[in-house]
């Protein structure tokens, strides 16, 4: 999960990315894991494009399983595979309150 800063992702996430991505041989715990990418504070635009472009070539270069993005709760509930169904129950009360 990413707030959006600045037309990018977080500071936090692009660290996270750097790290991981300096490791030549991505170790083995990461082959194969599935990655939801969830995406707070943007209007639809070109940007997200260019974010799931970068996420889905980060995961394809780790080895992960790149399993989509997510700006909206529709969205949300659109990607296919998502099993996180306690994170997406808190989303939605959140979205509820908010």
């Amino acid at each position: 999960t990413s707030p959006i800063y600045w037309w990018s992702f977080s500071g936090l996430l692009k660290t996270l990315l750097d790290r991981v991505a300096d490791v030549h041989e991505p170790q083995e715990v990461l082959r194969g894991k599935k990655v939801f990418f969830l995406l707070q504070g943007s209007q639809p635009s070109k940007e997200i494009e260019m974010l799931d472009y970068v996420m889905s070539r980060f995961c394809q270069n780790c080895g992960l399983e790149y399993e989509g993005l997510a700006v909206t709760n529709h969205e949300l509930k659109e990607i296919e595979g998502w099993e996180l169904a306690a994170l997406q129950e808190k989303l939605d009360k959140v979205l509820s309150e908010g």
